[in-house]
């Protein structure tokens, strides 16, 4: 689990977390391979039902182990070392594993974009996703859970998947609302007073280039006093982005936050005039909710899961078509009624995915 939680981070410590809180009859023990793990994260897995099973294998070696001649079966290993048999082992992403065939397991599926936009992925990844035989990992588990209705489809259609052994649980999102003045969290990220918000690892999937050229459209063909925001981590081609910024000279008009700190988000979500998300490909995505539970008006992707989380609360573009998305942009902002209508259909919206829901479907899977 990495420090700065995204994507499948955020994924596993709150599921993990909401689920120790409800559960209290099964014996749960946390694998980790890797030296003092985040104890900002794993101090909230402290339960009397909880225990931890820590090793220090290098992870190159132990990942080549399992790729290439299937052993240690990781079941065996943590019951060796804590004395207990296991029943069945959950892995919250696809990775290198290897189970002995006493034991069941359960997996998550997030997302195929690996093998739909292979483009996206640097070559070292690519080889990664392949060596990790993801198809098999899937095919052979005992139960597979998909975060959307658009990855178990992509599941059955891509690895040929037995549907009936698919359960579709939808992820929650979580957020508090720190103690902090908005005049303290502008200056924090130096927030201009009118602003398009962005929000996504500065990679290729995420589609940060179409979002700059439809704002450089606005920035054009209309009196537009608004700047733009773009928050998250350096990916995969960050230069590319800031490339077009330069080529457009928008390097005034557009501010890059970097990595925004989770309890920093529901406020910058809130001070937005609208909130843009047009990824190419989303397992589930969680910042459109995030943006809405934070009666923020969405605009995202007509494509894979989008759609159907947000339903009709958010305005659904074309991700291929900026000058699409600057005049959804552009109504949004001025049509009062339009973006009301955005916030209140948006709030209701996201009220639907909660953590502890998760959680509970997620105990009546495994039980």
């Amino acid at each position: 689990m990495e420090e700065n939680l995204t994507g499948v981070g955020e994924y596993t410590f709150n599921l993990l977390k909401n689920l120790f809180d409800i559960d209290h009859t099964n014996q749960y023990f946390l694998f980790f391979n890797k030296r003092n793990p985040y104890t900002k994260h794993i101090d909230h897995f402290k339960k009397g039902n909880v225990k931890f099973c820590e090793f220090h294998y290098p992870n190159k070696l132990l990942n080549s182990s399992i790729r290439f001649f299937g052993r240690p079966f990781l079941d065996l290993l943590v019951e060796s070392k804590c004395r207990t048999k296991i029943d069945l082992f959950f892995f919250p992403n696809i990775n290198f594993l290897s189970i002995s065939p006493i034991c069941k397991y359960i997996i998550t599926g997030h997302d195929l974009s690996f093998e739909i936009f292979p483009s996206f992925f640097s070559l070292k990844r690519r080889m990664w996703h392949r060596a990790v035989k993801s198809r098999e990992l899937f095919n052979n588990a005992h139960k597979v859970i998909a975060i959307s209705q658009n990855t178990k489809k992509d599941l059955i259609n891509w690895y040929n998947i037995n549907p009936n052994k698919i359960q579709v649980i939808y992820s929650g999102i979580n957020l508090k609302f720190p103690e902090y003045t908005n005049l303290e969290i502008r200056k924090k990220y130096s927030l201009p007073d009118k602003f398009i918000l962005g929000l996504g690892t500065l990679e290729p999937r995420k589609n940060i280039e179409t979002l700059i050229e439809a704002f450089n459209i606005l920035r054009k063909n209309n009196k537009f006093d608004h700047k733009l925001v773009i928050a998250g981590p350096r990916g995969w081609k960050f230069k590319n982005i800031f490339k077009l910024v330069e080529k457009l000279d928008l390097k005034n008009q557009i501010i890059f936050t970097g990595y925004i700190d989770i309890n920093d988000k529901p406020y910058i979500y809130k001070l937005a005039d609208v909130f843009v998300y047009p990824s190419y490909y989303e397992g589930f995505g969680f910042p459109p909710l995030e943006a809405m539970a934070s009666k923020t008006p969405v605009i995202t992707s007509h494509t894979s899961s989008l759609s159907e989380i947000c339903e009709n609360a958010a305005i659904t573009i074309d991700p291929y078509n900026p000058n699409e998305l600057a005049f959804t942009i552009n109504q949004v902002i001025t049509d009062e009624n339009l973006k009301n209508n955005l916030i209140s259909c948006g709030y209701m919206q996201s009220q639907k995915f909660k953590w502890e829901k998760t959680a509970k479907e997620f105990l009546q899977a495994i039980n």
